[in-house]
């Protein structure tokens, strides 16, 4: 398991890439880590923000704690698969990333059009109720 810059030849910020070549099936499965980088910043040799002093230094520490976490979670969903003797899939080693990191929920039977209207009535119902007499009296203070 590696991290790559996704453009390290670009002058400019560029995404983190988690890089792990599953044995099974012999593919590679990448991952998006969610962090951002420059060029400049990156150690090639060691796959890891270069380590500096002052404000830069505290950012590319973040940075590696936080690609730390990636490793040592990684490590472990690879073993616990290894000693059950079962094969590692990139949908599986995707969902349990996001999972963990990304923290993804899919929003099952949500119907954007009828919470929508829904708060519509809703409002509507309220503006009939007032009669339109908190405008009207916000207007005549506004005039005084």
């Amino acid at each position: 398991m590696y991290f790559f810059l996704k453009e390290p030849n670009k002058d400019k910020v560029t995404p983190i890439i988690l890089i792990y070549y599953i044995n099974s099936t012999e593919k590679y499965f990448k991952y998006a880590t969610g962090q951002k980088i420059h060029p400049s910043e990156w150690d090639i040799n060691n796959r890891a923000p270069k380590l500096k002093r002052g404000g830069a230094g505290k950012k590319n520490k973040h940075i590696s704690l936080i690609l730390d976490e990636y490793t040592i979670f990684l490590d472990k969903t690879i073993e616990s698969f290894e000693k059950r003797k079962k094969g590692l899939s990139k949908l599986y080693l995707k969902t349990v990333l996001d999972k963990e990191f990304k923290n993804k929920t899919t929003l099952k039977n949500f119907n954007v059009t009828n919470n929508v209207s829904s708060i519509i009535g809703e409002f509507i119902i309220t503006k009939n109720k007032s009669k339109g007499q908190v405008m009207s009296d916000l207007c005549e203070c506004q005039i005084l």
